[in-house]
């Protein structure tokens, strides 16, 4: 087993403070339209797959996540991925990722550790899980979205070890 080094490790929260201070040059806030959206989704407070319950119909709150991947700009999403609310921020994060955005990865290691819990139900299966969980599913091959943005190996090799590290 490899360990990640303590040198290794502060290059990446670096790389992730200069992401952060990058992504808030963007405007700090998201055009009305969008908010109107996000109030929406924020109002439903749960991540929805696309189909669900016993019929595997398709909820409200998957119609505003697909308007919100369609009108929304890359910079909202950026800014969307740090809301205060916990379902939005997976819906903004996985949008970046079906648009393969550049900073996916980037905003992956931000979050990696963040341990607030969004409602998921997906089909007839509800649960919790933390938002950096989320996000890492949304971009670990065969999960999620198969057709967003996916670890390559080194990606997968540096959040392994990552998280390793931090269980220390």
């Amino acid at each position: 087993m490899i360990d990640i080094n303590k040198t290794t490790k502060m290059r990446i929260h670096i790389t992730s403070f200069l992401l952060l201070l990058c992504s808030s040059s963007y405007a700090q806030d998201v055009s009305t339209p969008i908010q109107m959206l996000v109030d929406k989704m924020e109002k439903i407070n749960m991540y929805m797959s696309s189909a669900v319950g016993y019929a595997g119909m398709k909820p409200e709150q998957w119609e505003h996540y697909e308007e919100l991947k369609k009108k929304a700009t890359d910079e909202e999403l950026i800014i969307l991925t740090d809301y205060r609310n916990s379902a939005v921020k997976c819906y903004a994060f996985q949008a970046l990722a079906e648009r393969k955005h550049p900073k996916t990865f980037d905003i992956l290691l931000l979050h990696l550790n963040d341990k607030e819990t969004v409602s998921i139900v997906q089909g007839c299966i509800g649960g919790y899980q933390t938002v950096g969980e989320f996000f890492l599913e949304v971009v670990t091959p065969k999960f999620i979205s198969l057709s967003a943005y996916k670890l390559n190996e080194y990606q997968q090799y540096k959040v392994d070890s990552l998280l390793r590290f931090d269980e220390k």
